[in-house]
């Protein structure tokens, strides 16, 4: 995968130039350029799709703010599409 499916809306994205890391030219190297989407959106075929590259330690599952980005999704990708 070289790029970012087009049809996605991104909700968040994380700015690597602020990221200092010695291994970003392995992942993510070129393949989104400068911003890393870490939570997304897309309908396509009459369903929905959510994503979000949140939640990799059990703190997050903790805070309020975390939660509701994981109901939201939730919510909005088992809601039916209109």
């Amino acid at each position: 995968m070289t790029h970012l499916n087009p049809a996605n809306h991104v909700l968040l994205a994380a700015d690597l130039t602020t990221v200092d890391d010695d291994r970003s030219e392995d992942y993510p190297g070129e393949t989104f350029g400068a911003y890393f989407p870490a939570a997304w959106y897309n309908t396509a075929h009459g369903g929905r799709q959510w994503y979000t590259a949140l939640g990799h330690r059990s703190e997050h599952y903790r805070d309020p703010l975390f939660l509701r980005h994981l109901l939201g999704g939730i919510e909005w990708a088992a809601s039916p599409s209109k």
